[in-house]
């Protein structure tokens, strides 16, 4: 909700092109940092590993891949 609130300000200031990439790269950073906290205070090794899965590889993947797909339909 606040980058909803941010994003007006942001692309003003900015370009898109880049408001863009700081949106993709966030998540990255978020999730990079989620896969961190799983190392740092771990529950069972099966539900770390789901999590590990689901919350950081995957949107990782998605998030470079959408990335990639907008650098080479805005060229």
């Amino acid at each position: 909700m606040v980058g909803l609130l941010c994003f007006p300000k942001i692309a003003a200031k900015i370009s898109r092109e880049k408001v863009y990439a700081f949106a993709c790269g966030l998540p990255i950073v978020g999730f990079a940092l989620l896969g961190v906290a799983g190392y740092v205070a771990p529950q069972s090794k099966a539900t770390v590993m789901g999590i590990r899965v689901l919350m950081l590889v995957i949107p990782i993947i998605l998030a470079f891949a959408s990335l990639g797909i907008y650098k080479n339909t805005t060229l």
